[in-house]
């Protein structure tokens, strides 16, 4: 086991940490967690280190130990923010990743605080829901990207609507069904398995920079009701000016 040890720690490192204990020497640490015959492989998983380690059951190869080092990471790391489309930024980190899911959001005065957060949610759980893949998820609301809307050809046929960008390839998926979690899980599905249909694109357009939402519901702006008296003092018996040929 030590060359392939050895060669998994190598592959691993600043991702899992790996370790090695000589149990004939350090014989209380090795009766505290349980081994009994050697070599024996423990996995101490992140966070908390109040709970006990479990065996490793998987091959001993390097190639084995490292695809389980990287498995077991993945499953602790956190999972990406859904971050709002507010500026060039964001679009431009989001697309550094594999695929960049982008989500044009109703209007708030169509969905209210509480219908936003609940898209913004759902959004965050399928972000958690892929987490181990290279994704990025960012959100805007209709109308605030004009540009960006008219290139990749969504909210046209109603909001919320949903792209998958690949920036390396300059191809964009739009989703089609319902946008709801089983719904974009299914499209995600197939654009993995590459069943998902796809269209070039130039470009994504001028990045508007806008103020961030403040999670309030929005205010309806009224315009000021025209006053019929203000039509007492014309002479609708006037005769109108002459008006000069050009």
């Amino acid at each position: 086991l030590a060359p392939e040890w050895k060669k998994a720690a190598s592959q691993l490192k600043g991702e899992v940490k790996l370790g090695a204990v000589d149990a004939t020497v350090h014989g209380g640490l090795a009766s505290k967690y349980g081994v009994r015959g050697y070599p024996t492989i423990k996995v101490f998983p992140g966070g908390s280190k109040s709970g006990q380690p479990e065996d490793y059951q998987g091959a001993r190869s390097a190639s084995s130990i490292v695809e389980f080092g990287r498995e077991l990471a993945a499953q602790n790391l956190p999972p990406p923010e859904v971050v709002e489309l507010t500026g060039p930024a964001a679009l431009e980190d989001c697309q550094k990743k594999s695929l960049c899911f982008i989500s044009v959001l109703p209007d708030i005065l169509d969905s209210k605080a509480s219908g936003r957060n609940a898209l913004v949610s759902s959004l965050q759980t399928l972000a958690d829901k892929y987490k181990k893949r290279p994704f990025g998820w960012v959100w805007t609301f209709a109308g605030a990207q004009p540009n960006l809307e008219k290139n990749l050809e969504v909210g046209g046929f109603g909001y919320p609507a949903l792209a998958a960008v690949n920036s390396r390839k300059n191809r964009v998926a739009v989703l089609k069904g319902a946008f709801t979690e089983d719904s974009i899980s299914d499209f995600v599905g197939r654009l993995l398995l590459h069943k998902e249909s796809t269209a070039q694109f130039e470009t994504l357009g001028d990045i508007k920079t806008v103020a961030a939402w403040d999670g309030q519901d929005g205010q309806e702006h009224f315009e000021e009701e025209f006053d019929l008296s203000e039509l007492d003092d014309i002479d609708l018996d006037d005769e109108p000016a002459a008006k000069t040929e050009l």
